[in-house]
Parts: structure tokens; sequence; C-alpha cells
């Protein structure tokens, strides 16, 4: 063989891809001969994989997007319902430091109604 036909078939040959250390001290084997041949193929698959992933993130972006807003709409309508229930409980206990005014005080209520706390109503 002369030195032209040798190099040509240098070019056609397909060599086998060394093991590449990543930094962890395991090699990654090449891929040899017959994969380059279903390159196509694996580029087909890559892009259809990558179409998928892409769809699903998206998909997964919004469904996020829409537990987030259901999230802070459900904190603003308990931090609405805290609000109401601070101002009735400061307008309860202003009703009862006058009730107690008008009653004479402590001294004048029985101990049963100095510690008396209702039951919670479950309605």
């Amino acid at each position: 063989m002369d030195l032209k036909q040798e190099k040509d078939n240098q070019s056609t040959q397909v060599a086998e891809v060394p093991n590449i250390e990543d930094g962890d001290g395991k090699g990654k084997k090449g891929r040899g001969k017959r994969a380059r041949a279903d390159d196509a193929g694996l580029d087909e698959k890559r892009l259809k994989f990558l179409e998928r992933n892409r769809a699903a993130a998206t998909r997964c972006r919004e469904k996020k997007k829409h537990w987030m807003q259901e999230l802070q709409q459900k904190a603003n309508t308990l931090s609405v319902a805290n609000s109401q229930m601070q101002a009735e409980l400061a307008q309860l206990r202003e009703e009862i430091s006058q009730m107690k005014t008008i009653l004479g005080g402590d001294k004048a209520l029985p101990p049963e109604l100095l510690s008396w706390n209702p039951a919670p109503d479950h309605s």
C-alpha cells in the first residue's frame, strides 16, 4: 500500500475511544465501531428524549406556579381571618373589662367566674 491509500484507510476506520478519567477514578468506556453506525438513530432518540423532557419540565413549572398561586391565596385568606379574629378578641377583652368595671372589679365576681373558660364552639 502506498501512503495515500493507507491514509484513506485510517480516515474511514473508526477507532475505539480510550477510557477517560472524570475525576472520580472511574473510567468511561468509549463507543466502538458498532455504536457509530447507530449515531443517526441515537441522535433521533436523543432529540425525542430532549423534547419530552422539555415538555415535562414546562408542565412541572406550570404545576408549581399554579400550586404557589393557590398557596398564596390561602395564606392571604388565613391572614384576613386571623386579623378579624384578633380584632374580635380585642373587642371581647374590652367588653370583659367594661363588665368588670360595672360590677365593681374582681372582688364582686364569684371565683368560679374569674377562672371560667367557655367550651369552644364546634358548630
